[in-house]
C-alpha cells in the first residue's frame, strides 16, 4: 500500500480526501500545517506528498523549499495543490522542484485519474531506466533523464494553464502583455530543457 503525506490546513478537505484515498487503496497521513508536515518527514518517507499552497503561517512554497533543501527528503515526489491562480514567477522559481501541479477542488474521479497517471509515469520511467542501465548507460545520464522528463512535463502543464487563463478575457490579454517577459522566460527555459531532454532521450530510450 502506497503512503501519501497530505499537507493541507483545511480540516474538512483533509477528512474528505483521506476517506477518498482510503477507498482508492492508499494510506494517508494528514498534516494540518507546513511545520507539521516537515516534522513528519523527519520520521517517514512517503511515496508521495500532496502539498497545498495556500496555508498560514508557512505557505506551501516555503514548505517545498525546505523539503528540497533537506538531503533526506529532496527526492520525495511532490504534487502541489492550490485553488489560487498561478503566477509566472512561481513557475520560474518553483517549477523545477515539483512533480505535478493540480487545481482545487478535486472530485474523487479526478483524484483517481491523477494518482493513476502519476504512478503509471513512475513505473514507465523505472522500466526505461532499468533497461538503459542494463545496456551500460551511466547513472548520471539516467538521473538527468529522470529529472528532465519530469520537468519538461510539469513546466509545460503549468505554462499551458497560465496561457489558457490569460486568454479568457480582454482584461487578461492585457495582463498577458504585462507578464510577457516572465512568460517568455518560462518558454525559453522550457525550450532549453526540451532540447537537452531529446538529446538524453535518444541515449536512454
Amino acid at each position: 500500500m502506497k503512503t501519501i503525506l497530505f499537507i493541507d490546513d483545511n480540516e474538512v478537505l483533509q477528512s474528505v480526501y483521506k476517506d477518498a484515498f482510503k477507498r482508492l487503496g492508499y494510506h494517508t497521513i494528514p498534516a494540518y500545517t507546513g511545520a507539521a508536515g516537515l516534522n513528519l518527514l523527519e520520521d517517514i518517507i512517503p511515496d508521495l506528498v500532496l502539498l497545498d499552497i495556500m496555508m498560514e503561517p508557512m505557505d506551501g512554497w516555503m514548505v517545498l523549499e525546505k523539503i528540497r533543501k533537506n538531503q533526506d527528503t529532496n527526492t520525495v515526489p511532490i504534487i502541489v495543490m492550490t485553488a489560487k491562480s498561478l503566477h509566472p514567477l512561481e513557475i520560474i522559481q518553483y517549477g523545477e522542484m515539483i512533480d505535478g501541479y493540480i487545481t482545487k477542488p478535486l472530485q474523487l474521479k479526478d483524484i483517481k485519474v491523477l494518482l493513476e497517471k502519476f504512478w503509471d509515469e513512475q513505473e514507465s520511467v523505472e522500466k526505461i531506466i532499468t533497461n538503459a542501465r542494463s545496456r551500460g548507460i551511466l547513472d548520471e545520464t539516467l538521473a538527468e533523464y529522470r529529472i528532465l522528463r519530469n520537468q519538461t512535463q510539469v513546466i509545460a502543464k503549468m505554462l499551458s494553464y497560465i496561457e489558457n487563463m490569460l486568454g479568457i478575457s480582454g482584461r487578461e490579454v492585457i495582463c498577458d502583455e504585462l507578464l510577457d517577459p516572465e512568460l517568455n522566460t518560462i518558454r525559453n527555459m522550457l525550450a532549453e530543457k526540451n532540447e537537452r531532454y531529446h538529446i538524453i532521450q535518444q541515449q536512454v530510450e
